[in-house]
């Protein structure tokens, strides 16, 4: 590997660095509400016996599990709803869900 390649890969890796430090500091600023444009992440429950329950989300990463299960992080009384109806993955860059 020239000098120079390793240079270039060592600015990629620092400029990547920065950028997951920028992205980190700006996603706890939003949670801890320090920008009063940007509210806390949040679930709602929209239907059925618990229709408004809310769960507030926590800064990433987390994983979360959704059920009627009591290690649910939100907990449903539903009869309809398995014990893990769903695990919601939260990192810097997106949300998903596994059911």
């Amino acid at each position: 590997m020239t000098s120079n390649s390793t240079a270039a890969s060592r600015k990629r890796r620092d400029q990547h660095r920065k950028n997951v430090a920028l992205a980190r500091r700006l996603l706890r600023e939003m949670r801890e509400g320090t920008d009063a444009r940007i509210a806390p992440s949040s679930m709602r429950v929209i239907a059925g016996p618990d229709a408004g329950l809310v769960l507030e989300l926590p800064a990433p990463p987390a994983r979360l599990l959704i059920g009627r299960a009591e290690q649910a992080d939100l907990r449903l009384t539903d009869a309809e709803v398995s014990r893990d109806a769903a695990e919601l993955e939260i990192d810097l860059t997106a949300f998903s869900c596994a059911t």
